[in-house]
């Protein structure tokens, strides 16, 4: 075998195994005598014969935006433990808020257990 299997080739791409063979039935593929695929030439012909407008785009990732209120709290946390704080407007990053979050939770243990002890 001198080129790629339909499934090889749907790997290389990334696309599915049926989308490759759909561009085969309607030879948008350039093949070997035995049927394979030759990547390099099928890549060069699906680029010129493929609608940029029908190509898949990877999906926008989905963030919601964090309340003022929320990014000052973290900074607030992080300042009374003596952390980094990000400047204002510069953007608090995951690992600032996840650090907060557990020095808060931290926090409400230790007041928590004092309420148990009778503190």
């Amino acid at each position: 075998m001198q080129g790629m299997s339909e499934r090889q080739y749907a790997a290389h791409v990334g696309l599915s195994r049926g989308a490759i063979q759909k561009a085969k039935t309607a030879e948008r593929l350039v093949l070997y005598p035995d049927g394979s695929i030759n990547a390099a030439a099928s890549d060069a012909r699906r680029a010129d014969t493929t609608d940029p407008s029908k190509t898949p785009k990877p999906p926008a990732p989905k963030m919601k935006p964090v309340p003022e209120a929320a990014v000052a709290a973290v900074g607030d946390t992080l300042r009374e433990q003596g952390l980094a704080v990000p400047a204002v407007g510069g953007g608090t990053t995951f690992l600032q808020a996840k650090t907060a979050n557990e020095v808060l939770k931290a926090q409400e243990r230790r007041i928590r257990l004092q309420k148990l002890k009778g503190n």
